[in-house]
């Protein structure tokens, strides 16, 4: 991977840390007490929407890095990582399956949005994106180490 390439994937690793931390507060409430907190919504769903859509950006950059023709959406774009084991099926599942469509629902349906699965899938979305953050790092030290890089332990948003 050129290192132009690596630090613009590595940049979108520490905006995605940026993201979750800023996530997390608002998180800290009882589901009912989100239920009622029309403003708390508005910012969660655009944070959802943000870290979804980094972690997209993120996987058409390190396609584009492994010279793999673009991804025709945004789920074939995890699915591509994972059919080059940069992503495990988990991860992978989580975004196809859930996050994708929830961020699609979030910008195209957002009258449609469930205050409770908002609520619960965001907190779900941390701990995902985190393991996420930490695949893609994984990924990056593997291929510096396999071009004769020095190995970069950072964790994610460092």
């Amino acid at each position: 991977m050129k290192s132009q390439d690596q630090n613009l994937v590595e940049q979108k690793l520490v905006n995605l840390a940026k993201y979750l931390a800023e996530l997390q507060p608002y998180l800290k409430i009882s589901s009912a007490q989100f239920e009622n907190d029309p403003g708390r919504r508005r910012v969660v769903e655009r944070l959802v929407q943000i870290i979804v859509e980094c972690a997209i950006d993120t996987n058409n950059l390190v396609t584009q890095s492994l010279g793999l023709p673009p991804a025709a959406n945004a789920r074939e774009s995890f699915q591509q990582l994972h059919e080059r084991q940069v992503l495990d099926a988990y991860v992978t599942q989580r975004y196809v399956g859930k996050y994708v469509g929830l961020r699609n629902v979030i910008v195209h349906l957002y009258e449609k949005v469930e205050p409770k699965t908002l609520y619960y899938s965001a907190k779900r979305l941390l701990k995902d994106s985190e393991e996420y953050g930490r695949q893609i790092r994984k990924f990056l030290s593997a291929r510096a180490r396999k071009n004769g890089a020095p190995r970069n332990n950072k964790p994610i948003g460092a």
